[in-house]
């Protein structure tokens, strides 16, 4: 029984971390991708003028700071971002896979302990 509920937690652990890792990669792609995808082109010129004055010649080459811990570039944030939101649905699939296979073998236990009563 102790197995089982620790199995529990642990699927359900998984099913919450995927979830996260998704909604925090979206979130983050959206804050890199925001201004050059959705803005007029009047203001991404004045936006990559800006870059190149900085002495950048890449938007993926500027920094990105999410937080304190994670400072890096916006093309390395890309695309850690993209693998975090890549690895989700596995993590997702095995950890829903793992949880029915616990339940199944939970009440294939229980059905036996019913019949034998």
């Amino acid at each position: 029984m102790k197995l089982y509920v620790i199995g529990t937690i642990l699927c359900v652990f998984g099913i919450i971390v995927s979830i996260t890792m998704t909604l925090y990669g979206l979130w983050q792609l959206d804050v890199i991708c925001k201004g050059p995808v959705w803005n007029q082109c009047s203001q991404n010129i004045g936006f990559y003028q800006w870059l190149l004055n900085e002495g950048y010649s890449r938007y993926s080459d500027y920094p990105f700071m999410s937080s304190e811990l994670w400072i890096t570039t916006t093309g390395r944030a890309y695309d850690t971002l993209m693998a975090i939101i890549s690895m989700a649905p596995f993590i997702l699939s095995a950890s829903l896979g793992f949880l029915l296979y616990n339940e199944r073998k939970e009440v294939k236990k229980l059905r036996k302990m019913l019949n034998y009563k």
